[in-house]
């Protein structure tokens, strides 16, 4: 996993979290590690020189290493768990096994994409369903969305957020089976076609937030494993984001209007060169947080003040986790935090969030409003600013 994990946040006394700067991605080295190299990642599958246990303790980051150490029986059982039921681990096996005999044969493992006519798995996957093992040189007829993992290399291969076994490749703990993620295609089940929603098709974001939600007498890993599970979640919505990025880097050609293709943005910095404009690549106002985003916020603030005067309100709302409504909940799964289950103090605070909107618009609160704006500055913090009569 690349990214600028921030691990300053965890100094203070509150709950732990994961917090990173940037974007994220996820990269696949060789089976085995280049000589005088110590192994690591997918390395440590297939690697049989020295105690392996030992190698994936030493295999940590600095900052992941807990004063007291690591139980090795712990890290052998776990081991023994995936061996026995993950596929995707199964395969390395088979790859050091084969190594074992000779360590001069040529071995890749290929972990296929679905094509687009395979549907979403619903059970759990056998040893054949994700990934094979080839032995000798690939044909040119490999896929380009599978993954290929060689037996040596030099250089990392990215790996595709849309591909299956992106999240169990990262993540083998939270899930052991080696199950697959989200791929697309996936349709909805019972849609209404004479609806509003002419969708059909299972975004991103829907397959997260189904995976997210409670389910009762369920292991959920999204929420079970502490601090893991943040980071998964995370993980999970900086792939929303890339994948919304990318869907709009693909639409730019769509996006001729003057006022979009940069004419009026090229101007404004002095450009006189005709072939540097229209070129660059716009991110529109409803992808959240961008910067025409902020500014078409700021503009809509700065045309309430000019029209109806100066605000006569500033109220700032936050979430409050000794809310009863989040403590009833948390009590249905003893031991539980709320710091642990952002999907129950979200969804509370969403709801509290639009009573007290209402309230406001209603006259209730403050009396009559004229108009008002509100912007969204953290996940459990908002602040609007509203003009009475």
């Amino acid at each position: 996993m690349g990214a600028k994990i921030d691990r300053s946040v965890n100094n203070g006394g509150g709950p732990n979290i994961f917090k990173i700067s940037g974007g994220i991605c996820h990269r696949m080295g060789s089976l085995l590690p280049q000589e005088g190299n110590a192994p690591k990642f997918a390395e440590l599958y297939v690697f049989h020189g020295g105690n392996e246990i030992d190698n994936r303790i030493q295999a940590l980051n600095k900052e992941d290493r807990i004063l007291g150490g690591l139980d090795k029986d712990i890290v052998n059982g776990l081991k023994l768990m995936l061996d026995e039921h993950n596929s995707l681990v199964k395969k390395f096996r088979i790859a050091k096994e084969i190594l074992a005999e000779n360590e001069f044969a040529e071995i890749s493992i290929r972990i296929v994409a679905p094509g687009k006519d395979d549907g979403p798995q619903f059970n759990l996957p056998s040893t054949d369903e994700l990934a094979c093992l080839v032995v000798g040189e690939l044909t040119l007829e490999t896929p380009s969305r599978d993954i290929i993992i060689h037996g040596r290399g030099t250089h990392l291969q990215r790996i595709s957020s849309l591909h299956p076994a992106y999240m169990a490749l990262q993540y083998p703990l939270l899930f052991p089976f080696g199950e697959r993620g989200f791929q697309l295609g996936v349709k909805y089940i019972a849609v209404d076609h004479e609806g509003s929603n002419k969708r059909e098709k299972m975004t991103m974001q829907d397959f997260y937030c189904f995976c997210s939600h409670y389910k009762e007498g369920q292991h959920n890993p999204c929420l079970s494993c502490g601090l893991l599970s943040d980071q998964a979640v995370v993980d999970s919505r900086v792939c929303t984001d890339e994948s919304r990025l990318h869907f709009i880097l693909l639409c730019n050609d769509d996006l001729r209007a003057e006022n979009l293709q940069g004419l009026v943005d090229a101007v404004g910095v002095g450009r006189i060169d005709g072939s540097s404009v229209g070129k660059k690549k716009i991110l529109p106002s409803s992808f959240t947080g961008g910067r025409r985003y902020m500014i078409e916020n700021f503009q809509d603030a700065v045309v309430i003040a000019c029209v109806h005067g100066c605000p006569d309100l500033f109220t700032t709302f936050t979430c409050n986790p000794k809310w009863p409504e989040i403590t009833e909940a948390l009590s249905v799964e003893p031991g539980q935090r709320p710091h642990n289950r952002a999907d129950i103090t979200v969804r509370v605070y969403h709801m509290k969030l639009n009573e007290y909107l209402r309230d406001i618009r209603s006259g209730k609160a403050y009396g009559k409003v004229v108009t008002g704006n509100a912007t969204c500055c953290l996940l459990s913090l908002w602040r609007f600013f509203f003009c009475l009569t």
